[in-house]
């Protein structure tokens, strides 16, 4: 049998044929397929936009490169209450300090006047309301 034989005898068998035929269940699975895309790229992007606001931000994680992974007395040689993975918002001076408080509970670090980690929140918001006063509108082009 020649190459497309194959391809059409595969197609069949992974996707049969009454559901190819029937528009409905057509677009319930291009709608799964673009519900996946988005759902794999939030996973990936939104930590990644975290992250970058909370740098913008003027905030730092503190990593404590000088004790082992169970040394946690060790840390904080300096003094101070830091704690190892934790984000913390630096001095106006661009200097760590052992006294910088958590970057989410200092009123320095902000990002456009909002708080790092309600970035993602604001964005939702802004992306739902686009979404409910755009819709109509193409709604109503479309069907014209």
């Amino acid at each position: 049998p020649d190459e497309t034989a194959k391809a059409n005898a595969c197609q069949r068998r992974c996707c049969p044929a009454p559901s190819l035929k029937n528009p409905e269940v057509l677009g319930f699975m291009w709608d799964r397929i673009g519900a996946t895309v988005l759902f794999i790229t939030i996973l990936t992007v939104l930590p990644g936009l975290t992250v970058l606001a909370r740098r913008e931000g003027g905030c730092y994680k503190y990593d404590c490169p000088f004790a082992n992974d169970d040394d946690d007395d060790l840390c904080d040689w300096m003094g101070g209450d830091r704690e190892r993975g934790r984000w913390y918002c630096k001095d106006p001076g661009d200097v760590r300090h052992p006294q910088d408080k958590l970057c989410a509970k200092d009123p320095q670090c902000k990002v456009y006047g909002l708080s790092p980690s309600s970035t993602i929140p604001f964005v939702a918001t802004v992306s739902g309301l686009c979404c409910a006063v755009l819709m109509p509108l193409v709604g109503a082009f479309v069907d014209h």
